[in-house]
């Protein structure tokens, strides 16, 4: 959804001021010397207020991701007399823009302005709720298609109202939406016959789409879309129906003023025709690449898969990263047969409030929150309300038993995503951690083997890719892939680089050793999972540029310790260089005796 109506905000009379500073931009403003994006930017910057963007989860859609929709559907494989373009929940109609440059030039050349207008007005479509929207999406569709004169209209309309959706959806055979977010209220379950069927709009939205069976589609939907069992049967549909699938994880803060978590769905090669096969595509653009994809388009990585559709479609159409590498490590043992993870307390009153600077009656030392968390380091502690009256959740634990501690939120936006630290003092800990507890008796050693495995980038990475964005499964701990079996120096290697943690003095100067031993750390956990080069290094390569939270700088282990083509273990051993003709002396040729015995043989 791009923009809400005002008149259904339940603001009253306070619509009034918006629609007098709508007449005031109107008047003021030469639109001849703007474009439909900016006339876009300022509507949703001026007219749609914080409260209204919080209810109604506003979230326009930014130009170039609507570009990228546009562009990834390959319209110019259809006849343009074919194509007949809808977006629903038009607002600033940003879709519809983008649609008109790409539908415009694959006209004839020939054709006269006039003739094109004419063209694009019978073939473009919009329905928006919101009056001021729909003013807004005329007036960008008319400076796109300068400078020809008016004669683009966008529907006022409400599309949840009884099947006015399901129609819109089958006159069209192009579909561009970018649907609200937010589940129907109950007002509106009473309301709209549509909620019988689901209480998600975006769900909603996305079967009438399913079911006009459009020659192509392209969503803006909810991230949980690629993974989450709420759209499974979604999936599932689009399978069967497309031969082309793209989805695309969008990063957060891509929609500007709107904080959402967004992908991208872009189906076309309708089936039929399209034969019984489907092409996947699987496309990331990273958080550091967030203002470059804004600007130009330009993505991180996408990964492409062919693969037949069986009769009982699966519905599984992204790629996960480094999907060869979880090939790989499917049959090595689970997290889970060791530890077992549990969150931590729930109180029954405001968690802010639930913890203590100093002792109090009923009050135990634990830890309360993990925005400070770092791997390996539990950090401060305070004093958690113990009572049990306090307490909803999590009150009867064995706290003394040693256990690891792991944090229930993500660490950073980017692959590195948890931390764990041994705590042997018996700590309680919030609803913001894990406790992972022993399914048997382990030694500390063990423990401490267990945090760097937790540490390292296999398991962040599969955490990562197989766990919601910001929130961490129980589920998705249990299945991190752990190594058959740990080299002994690994715990000697936690011992000392824990001990050098433990020194202010250290951490003061950003001691060099404490990055060298986090490496050599990393390496070992590496060797014990055995990986091929290829694996390692791809694996390596998902860290890249990112911040690990580590309580010292930390640099990527290609800067620290490079030698390409090696595994990491083999690159803090000490047994090549970084630099010199190594290559040349480990791979020595053969004397020339030992050579004309090989070629006697040979004869």
């Amino acid at each position: 959804m791009e923009v809400r109506a005002i008149p259904a905000l339940g603001l009253g009379r306070s619509s009034a001021p918006f629609r007098a500073a709508w007449a005031c931009l109107r008047q003021g403003i030469s639109f001849s010397n703007i474009s439909a994006d900016d006339l876009a930017f300022v509507y949703e910057n001026t007219l749609i207020t914080p409260e209204a963007r919080k209810l109604f989860g506003t979230h326009s859609t930014p130009r170039q991701v609507a570009e990228y929709v546009v562009q990834r559907l390959d319209l110019h494989q259809h006849r343009p007399e074919e194509l007949q373009i809808y977006e629903p929940f038009a607002g600033a109609g940003i879709f519809l823009v983008s649609a008109l440059r790409h539908l415009r030039d694959l006209l004839p050349i020939d054709w006269t302005d006039q003739r094109r207008h004419d063209f694009l007005v019978h073939h473009l479509a919009g329905d928006e709720i919101d009056p001021f929207a729909c003013e807004v999406a005329t007036l960008s569709l008319i400076l796109a298609d300068y400078p020809n004169h008016n004669g683009w209209h966008i529907r006022e309309a409400d599309l949840f109202e009884q099947d006015a959706l399901e129609k819109q959806m089958r006159a069209h055979n192009v579909i561009l939406c970018n649907p609200p977010f937010e589940a129907f209220n109950p007002k509106e379950r009473s309301r709209y016959p549509i909620t019988a069927q689901t209480y998600s709009k975006p769900v909603a939205v996305l079967n009438a789409a399913l079911n006009a069976h459009p020659l192509a589609l392209g969503f803006v939907l909810p991230r949980p879309f690629i993974l989450e069992k709420q759209f499974a049967e979604q999936r599932r549909r689009i399978e069967q129906l497309y031969g082309t699938v793209e989805l695309v994880e969008l990063p957060d803060r891509a929609f500007g003023a709107s904080v959402i978590e967004a992908a991208l769905l872009i189906a076309s090669d309708s089936r039929p025709p399209a034969p019984a096969v489907i092409t996947l595509r699987s496309t990331e653009i990273a958080d550091r690449d967030r203002s470059t994809f804004l600007k130009t388009g330009k993505t991180t990585m996408q990964r492409r898969l062919v693969r037949p559709v069986a009769e009982d479609a699966t519905g599984e159409l992204w790629i996960p990263p480094l999907a060869s590498l979880w090939q790989y490590v499917d049959s090595y043992p689970r997290l889970g047969t060791k530890l077992q993870p549990s969150r931590g307390l729930e109180w029954t009153y405001d968690q802010t409030k639930a913890f203590s600077e100093q002792p109090q009656p009923g009050f135990r030392k634990g830890l309360h929150s993990a925005r400070r968390f770092r791997q390996f380091v539990l950090g401060r502690p305070v004093w958690l309300d113990y009572r049990r009256e306090s307490v909803r959740r999590g009150y009867d634990q064995d706290w003394d038993n040693p256990k690891l501690i792991t944090n229930a939120g993500r660490l950073s936006r980017g692959p590195w995503r948890i931390g764990a630290a041994l705590d042997t003092e018996g700590l309680l800990y919030s609803q913001q951690f894990f406790g992972l507890w022993p399914e048997r008796p382990l030694s500390e050693r063990d423990l401490l083997a267990l945090a760097a495995i937790l540490n390292g980038p296999v398991a962040n990475a599969f955490i990562a890719v197989h766990s919601p964005a910001k929130g961490i499964r129980t589920s998705a701990i249990e299945q991190i892939p752990i190594p058959p079996s740990l080299p002994d120096q690994l715990t000697d290697f936690v011992a000392e680089y824990l001990a050098l943690l433990g020194n202010p003095q250290a951490l003061r100067d950003n001691d060099e050793r404490l990055a060298v031993l986090l490496t050599q750390i990393d390496a070992a956990v590496l060797e014990a999972y055995d990986l091929s080069p290829r694996l390692e290094q791809q694996l390596l390569e998902y860290f890249q540029d990112t911040e690990r939270p580590v309580a010292h700088p930390w640099a990527h282990w290609d800067v620290t310790a490079p030698t390409p083509g090696l595994r990491l273990a083999e690159r803090v051993s000490g047994r090549f260089r970084p630099h010199g003709d190594w290559i040349a002396e480990v791979f020595r040729p053969l004397p020339e005796r030992e050579a004309d015995l090989l070629r006697e043989l040979g004869e």
